[in-house]
């Protein structure tokens, strides 16, 4: 799993950085607070008007899930720690092994038993699959090939 992560320089807070999401231009606003070690993201829209102000940064946890704002972006942000190690969001591990990210993963993807259906196909991205499960077994039935004929005359020693 390769994600798309949302970079700032945690040692130069609070930061404000233009954030592209969902064909518009964000600005996005990181701040840090010292005395409990968390941090907390804020974001504002083309207009300047403010969608969420200092909502805090939770591990596994996804950014503004409580909010049903048609003029959020799309795009699912979380934190997370593709080792699945960290468990809090502080200075030690922001923007080190926990990152805000683009979530674009499929359902269960981080689920040990993915491929459980057949299949594996990790990216979700079933555009690029350019075949079904069910074709494949169909094409395999229906195999016209003779050739698998003309072997087993051979091994039963009846071909020439």
């Amino acid at each position: 799993m390769y994600l798309d992560t949302i970079q700032f320089n945690k040692n130069n807070l609070p930061q404000t950085f233009p954030l592209p999401l969902s064909g518009m231009e964000y600005e996005a606003t990181v701040d840090y607070n010292s005395e409990n070690d968390r941090f907390y993201f804020s974001l504002v829209d083309e207009d300047g008007e403010d969608l969420v102000t200092r909502e805090r940064l939770v591990a596994q946890e996804t950014l503004f899930a409580d909010l049903h704002d048609a003029a959020l972006p799309s795009e699912t942000l979380t934190l997370i720690d593709e080792t699945g190690q960290t468990h809090e969001v502080n200075l030690a591990t922001i923007n080190d092994s926990i990152f805000i990210s683009i979530d674009n993963r499929f359902t269960g993807e981080m689920d040990p038993n993915n491929h459980s259906s057949g299949y594996f196909n990790p990216d979700g991205d079933d555009a690029n699959m350019d075949f079904s499960v069910e074709e494949t077994f169909e094409d395999a039935d229906n195999d016209t090939d003779d050739s698998i004929d003309d072997d087993s005359e051979l091994q039963e020693g009846g071909g020439e």
